[in-house]
């Protein structure tokens, strides 16, 4: 794994290989939480390809990914790329569970 950031519950790593499989064209796309009121948002243009719970995530220019509250995370700089965005897991009372953010 090369982890590139964190960003509460999800995990970014940056990818050096290309993304195979067809990608969807987004704009200004929430990741995550958009149902919790805890949004993980990714500003700008990329290419994305949802696998199970995760995103696959190309890029050709520097993205940001913000977190929805103003007491949240700290924003992540997305330089041009490709990344796998995911759930944390941790394991808890013997059973493999997602973080909660």
């Amino acid at each position: 794994m090369n982890l590139f950031a964190r960003q509460g519950d999800l995990v970014i790593e940056r990818l050096a290989r290309a993304i195979p499989g067809e990608l969807t064209a987004v704009k200004n796309f929430t990741l995550a939480g958009d149902s919790s009121g805890h949004p993980h948002t990714l500003f700008g243009a990329a290419s994305i390809r949802r696998i199970g719970t995760a995103v696959y995530l190309e890029c050709s220019a520097t993205l940001s990914l913000e977190h929805g509250k103003t007491d949240g995370h700290p924003t992540v700089a997305l330089p041009a790329g490709n990344y796998e965005i995911r759930p944390l897991r941790e394991d808890r009372d013997g059973t493999d569970q997602s973080v909660i953010d």
